[in-house]
């Protein structure tokens, strides 16, 4: 048998404040994001169905633009629904201190089989990785659902622009997902 401990100072969590819940990462139409419960008990989850949300990867055209100075605000429509998404600048200090760390790390170095060459490539990609988009790109934005001012917002980790045929995919493989998937639960 085993018992739980805490200092005296500190309260023990009822279960009910600690959901033990499963959360998706979920591909979905704006609309749909737009359109999610609150979870009563966890902040920046939304609910569909009995499934939890946190992550979602949506397909939306770029209308508008908002440049911060550490971040960029993507308003993106899909033709169900607009959402804005927070995308952080690449941050030039942070990059070159990776350069400096990755040329004094010799570990680094044995993994790599191309040396200093390929690290550096890699870096000067990360460099010139395009982050800034223009109105009327289409992007693929994967990130962490927020509920902020009773709207859903999301916080991107990944964007990047996409082709016509690609969405195309995307908008039939979302329609065999809503239907055999999303609604026969």
């Amino acid at each position: 048998m085993t018992t739980q401990t805490w200092n005296s100072s500190q309260q023990p969590k009822a279960a009910s404040e600690t959901p033990n819940v499963e959360n998706y990462h979920l591909k979905l139409w704006v609309g749909t994001v737009k359109s999610l419960e609150r979870h009563p008990k966890l902040d920046s989850t939304g609910v569909l169905g009995e499934r939890n949300i946190t992550h979602v990867d949506i397909f939306g055209t770029v209308i508008d633009r908002v440049s911060l100075a550490r971040a960029d605000i993507y308003v993106l429509d899909d033709g169900t629904g607009v959402i804005s998404c927070h995308l952080k600048k690449n941050d030039t200090e942070a990059i070159d201190g990776l350069k400096a760390s990755i040329q004094n790390d010799s570990s680094i170095m044995l993994i790599s089989k191309e040396g200093e060459e390929g690290i550096e490539a890699l870096l000067t990609l990360l460099e010139n990785e395009k982050k800034e988009f223009e109105i009327g790109d289409t992007l693929q934005v994967k990130g962490r659902l927020s509920f902020y001012k009773e709207e859903w917002k999301l916080f991107a980790n990944f964007a990047r622009v996409i082709e016509f045929e690609e969405e195309c995919y995307r908008c039939i493989e979302l329609e065999t997902l809503y239907e055999n998937i999303f609604h026969s639960s």
